[in-house]
């Protein structure tokens, strides 16, 4: 399985989109609280939230491992745990806040520190602790 999020092949992600799309039309906007706003798409968090909900779907319903057990978890607490979140996260949002000078027209915050990597990374595998950090 792989995450949305961390997809790095745009065929592959535009393929997986349209089926999401199949699943969120045939499945997840059937029940109450789960209408998606017009900016859905443009919030990878929620993509990623309805993503892994599609595929918790699929296996409590389908395949050797599917049972009621699990399909009454993904009733009960999957679908409305990301109906909840996707509502806190969206809120009101709707494509034309998008748009530039919109207020949710922002690039994503760059990763903080990403040059503490590699010494950060060797003192764990090496101490199993982090470095003290320095003015750098």
């Amino acid at each position: 399985m792989r995450s949305w999020l961390a997809g790095d092949d745009p065929t592959q992600a535009s393929a997986d989109l349209v089926g999401l799309i199949d699943w969120i039309d045939a499945v997840y906007v059937r029940y109450p609280g789960a209408a998606l706003p017009s900016c859905w798409l443009w919030h990878p968090a929620v993509v990623e939230e309805l993503w892994w909900l599609r595929h918790t779907h699929h296996g409590a319903y389908h395949g050797p491992g599917a049972c009621w057990r699990d399909v009454a978890d993904w009733h009960d607490r999957h679908r409305p745990g990301v109906s909840r979140r996707i509502t806190a996260a969206l809120g009101d949002c709707e494509l034309s806040r998008h748009v530039p000078g919109g207020d949710r027209h922002q690039p994503a915050a760059p990763v903080p520190l990403t040059a503490a990597a590699a010494p950060v990374a060797e003192r764990w595998t090496t101490h199993r602790g982090t470095p003290t950090p320095t003015q750098q």
